[in-house]
This record gives C-alpha cells, structure tokens and sequence, in this order.
C-alpha cells in the first residue's frame, strides 16, 4: 500500500476534521469503462489489543470526509481505514481492495 489518508492524526476533541485519500493508482491507471469509489471504516483498537469495527452503517463514502471525536476517544486508538471499491461500468460486482490506514489518537 503506497496510498496515504491525510489528516489530524491528533484530533482536538468536538473538533471536526476532514480527512482524504491519495490513491497512487491515478487517473491515467483506472480503466476507463470502471467506476471508483472510496468506503471508509473507523475501527477502535480496544486495551486488550482487540481491534472492532465501529462504523456506523456501511461506512462514510468519497475521497473526502468528515470525522470528529468525543470525550470517549481521550486514551483510545483509533484506526481509519479506506476500502476502494472498483465496478466495471456494465456490472453489478465490485472488486473491494483496503488501500490506506491512518491510526488517531
């Protein structure tokens, strides 16, 4: 993975963030006749070393989003992790690939 997620890797807590992926894949390397799209995950990387999905529904979607943390993240580690989601343009089947992490906090 040479991708990279940008973003405040120590959020202020209430402070909103934006955070965005740089896909080393480009534009000119996408086959034309594909459709791409982002899925981004929050995991919670628990004291005991166990790490849970705590994304809300299917996760926020794009290149860019928004995240902002509460007073339940100060001691925590979080992970964000962005999933490109690549369909042929006649299709129904997408090809899933994790492409960055970020750990917070």
């Amino acid at each position: 993975m040479n991708n990279s997620i940008g973003g405040e890797q120590n959020p202020t807590i209430g402070k909103e963030y934006n955070y965005f992926i740089t896909d080393t894949k480009g534009i000119s390397e996408t086959i034309s006749n594909e459709i791409t799209t982002y899925v981004w995950q929050i995991f919670l990387k628990q004291k005991s070393g166990k790490i849970v999905d705590i994304t809300k529904g299917e996760g926020k979607i794009g290149s860019e989003v928004k995240y902002s943390f509460s007073e339940k993240a100060i001691n925590n580690i979080y992970i964000l992790v962005v999933i490109r989601a690549t369909k042929a343009q006649f299709s129904d089947q997408y090809k899933f690939e994790k492409i960055a992490e970020l750990n917070i906090f």
